[in-house]
């Protein structure tokens, strides 16, 4: 009998407080992995919206590859002209003025969209214009063509070929 109360005191004043002090540090053990977990998630979609961010980035440079940001009109005329010189046609003149903005409201694009127009003149053999336009056609930049008028130069000044006067919109992003 007294063995079973000593053990009933050893019990009670050794072993029930480690107990219990072993439950708490279980309770805090799973708290702490819970919050781990949620850390974890956490910087799962951390890194989730980091890898879309990095995507709407590169799609946003290649679309301002094709819709520049801003007009740079140099760099237009550098491209048609040339353009004009890799496919044998005379660069006869080129005009430049800003055109309309576009407002994009029927799309979900907050900004609008700008041209600029380029009154175009070239002359050379039909098969170089073909060429020309094809070249226009593939070109990085985005580019309208309009109003073209063909006229022949055969008999004027020994001139042969023929004179080729258009309009060139090209587009940017209007902030």
């Amino acid at each position: 009998m007294v063995f079973i109360i000593a053990a009933m005191g050893v019990f009670s004043y050794l072993i029930a407080p480690t107990y219990d002090e072993i439950n708490t540090k279980r309770a805090e053990v799973r708290s702490r992995l819970s919050l781990k977990d949620e850390y974890q998630k956490s910087l799962d979609r951390i890194q989730e919206l980091k890898n879309k961010y990095q995507n709407v980035v590169e799609s946003k440079t290649k679309i301002s590859y094709i819709l520049p940001p801003s007009h740079n009109t140099a760099e237009v005329v550098n491209q048609i002209s040339n353009l004009a010189l890799v496919n044998r046609l005379t660069l006869d003149s080129l005009s430049v003025q800003r055109g309309s903005m576009r407002s994009a409201s029927n799309s979900k694009a907050s900004n609008g969209v700008a041209t600029l127009r380029f009154n175009v003149n070239v002359t050379g053999a039909y098969e170089n214009f073909k060429s020309y336009l094809t070249n226009l056609e593939t070109n990085i930049n985005l580019m309208d063509m309009s109003d073209l008028k063909i006229q022949s130069n055969v008999g004027v000044s020994g001139a042969t070929g023929f004179s080729y006067a258009f309009i060139l919109d090209t587009y940017y992003q209007a902030n």
